[in-house]
């Protein structure tokens, strides 16, 4: 039997029978494993080792595990893809407008979100989604689509995501304190810190590699800092989606950190190790040009798709799709 993994219509890739998803171009994640892995042995091996010192080892045992576990959940877990439906367009049922106007109320006030139509996955953006380009796919509370990762990061990892970041900052500290600290020790019986450092090459370099890394990375982390205290989304940042007032989504600093970072992880909407009962076979036809200049009609073998119903189509009232202290008033469709 095929499974809906085997069909998916996006540009994903699926690993262990579908129980894993990241984005087709994926090759990033592997410079990023390269870039933490790497390091991590060398330090290791020409640092802690040497020094003999049980604080370092430690915290890099921590700091790595922590970085490695949260990397790994937020390149192969679904990010909150909204599965797509073979819903008719709205203009083909014969409806005037598109936006649905739907009325949002928080502590703060009632705000009214207009959700827009996307053309290629038949279906209404719930608030805060879109679609990335990149995957093909709509995103609930989409953030950013990020090729270090080689996934999108949306409601569903963000938090792993926010926590890879911090732990990659951790873990060059520690390499910058504890590369630091064996230069020191070597210099007062090699003479001096320029004699220390020739003597260990390779510690002097992790050093300087790691200090670039935390200039670079702690501007990302500060940065995804501003937008949780802020309750807004990287996506909502670019586009100046609340520009002009605080978000209605947030709920002050401390809370906004506790439902990014301790709150319940949001349920995935695939299903995609379901086996499809039933399918459509979907003819393919274009048009090439011959020598003469005449358009030639080539039809390709039919693909199978799966039938409406085994993506399971869902609407806006079945998706939960802002924090839990936003709740939807009513909808009304234009």
């Amino acid at each position: 039997m095929v499974k809906i993994y085997e069909l998916w219509p996006g540009r994903n890739k699926f690993y262990c029978g579908g129980r894993f998803i990241t984005a087709k171009n994926s090759e990033g994640f592997y410079g990023t494993l390269g870039l933490t892995v790497i390091p991590t042995i060398l330090f290791w091996i020409f640092s802690c080792v040497p020094l003999r010192e049980v604080l370092p080892i430690i915290g890099s045992l921590f700091g790595t595990c922590l970085m490695m576990s949260s990397l790994l959940m937020t390149s192969f877990m679904d990010p909150g893809i909204i599965p797509r439906t073979k819903s008719p367009a709205p203009e083909e049922e014969g409806e005037e407008k598109l936006p649905q106007s739907i009325a949002m109320t928080t502590p703060h006030k009632t705000f009214t979100f207009e959700s827009k139509w996307c053309n290629t996955c038949k279906l209404y953006r719930p608030p805060r989604s879109s679609h990335c380009s990149i995957c093909d796919n709509c995103v609930m509370e989409f953030d950013h689509h990020c090729p270090w990762v080689g996934n999108c990061v949306g409601k569903r990892n963000y938090r792993y995501f926010v926590i890879f970041v911090w732990s990659a900052i951790f873990n060059s500290a520690v390499v910058c304190a504890t590369t630091a600290y064996q230069a020191y020790t070597v210099g007062k019986t090699a003479g001096g810190i320029l004699p220390a450092i020739s003597s260990i090459p390779m510690s002097a370099v992790l050093f300087v590699y790691c200090i670039i890394i935390i200039f670079t990375v702690m501007s990302l982390g500060g940065y995804h800092l501003y937008l949780i205290a802020s309750g807004i989304t990287t996506n909502e940042d670019m586009k100046h989606t609340f520009e002009r007032e605080m978000s209605p989504y947030s709920k002050g600093p401390v809370s906004n950190f506790y439902y990014i970072l301790c709150g319940p992880r949001y349920p995935s909407y695939l299903q995609l190790r379901e086996e499809i009962t039933e399918l459509q076979f979907e003819e393919v036809v274009y048009y090439e040009e011959d020598p003469n200049g005449e358009l030639k009609e080539i039809k390709v073998e039919p693909k199978p798709a799966p039938l409406v119903d085994e993506f399971h189509e869902i609407s806006l009232d079945d998706i939960d799709d802002t924090a839990p202290f936003v709740q939807k008033k009513e909808q009304n469709v234009n």
